[in-house]
């Protein structure tokens, strides 16, 4: 993989965990907006983390298998 796009990647995933840890901030549960605008990024990032965490996996069992 492109060590540009592995980076984004692991950007998108450090961002994802920054979003569940502010998410669980009863500070942010009283701003509605802000847990609107959170809930919608998280939306799109989680299917793209996802599917980076299942190549990592998979990349695993490949050097393992070697």
């Amino acid at each position: 993989m492109n060590e540009s796009i592995a980076a984004k990647l692991a950007s998108l995933d450090a961002r994802l965990r920054e979003i569940d840890g502010r998410l669980a901030d009863p500070d942010v549960a009283g701003d509605v907006q802000g847990l609107r605008r959170l809930s919608q990024e998280r939306a799109e990032l989680q299917p793209v983390v996802e599917k980076y965490a299942e190549r990592r996996a998979a990349g695993g069992d490949v050097a393992a298998a070697e």
